[in-house]
């Protein structure tokens, strides 16, 4: 998932590298699930279909990879400052700002924040046609350092 983008316009990305094609919001997805078993070494399956708007026509069925949200525990090391009792989609910027990825409320389910003996925990849940993501994660928001801990200095030197 690229930084600070939707998987929608990552999604687009990659039609445009392998097609050579440059589109921009011709497409609609009109289907998406798990690849069935040996259809494709790839995990997701869509199916894509020109708006009526568009130069291009038709459907298209491709396969690619969608990241798994659990994998984001394992590069979770400082603290992010979300409270308890908050909703999810009300901290989707935090997020992008902790994790440099651009969630949308189209890809995660709008969990709470829940107050736990460890700190703030929050159950990320993949909704099911989210076009970047699949699975699930809980992540511990708080009780580690602050990211500001990983620097020696505040200041940019050189020249």
């Amino acid at each position: 998932m690229t930084v600070y983008v939707t998987s929608l316009d990552d999604l687009t990305s990659l039609v445009n590298a392998k097609a050579s094609v440059s589109l921009t919001g011709e497409f609609d997805v009109i289907g998406i699930i798990p690849t069935p078993s040996g259809e494709s070494a790839k995990n997701t399956k869509v199916m894509l279909q020109a708006k009526t708007t568009s130069l291009y026509q038709g459907r298209k069925v491709i396969y690619y990879d969608r990241l798994n949200l659990a994998d984001l525990a394992k590069f979770q090391y400082y603290s992010i400052p979300i409270a308890a009792d908050v909703s999810l989609h009300d901290e989707l910027v935090t997020l992008r700002d902790a994790f440099g990825i651009k969630f949308a409320t189209t890809d995660i389910e709008n969990t709470v924040t829940v107050e736990t003996e460890n700190g703030v925990e929050v159950h990320l849940v993949a909704k099911s046609d989210s076009l970047g993501w699949y699975g699930e994660a809980t992540l511990l928001l708080s009780d580690l350092p602050h990211i500001s801990t990983a620097f020696d200095s505040d200041r940019l030197n050189g020249f």
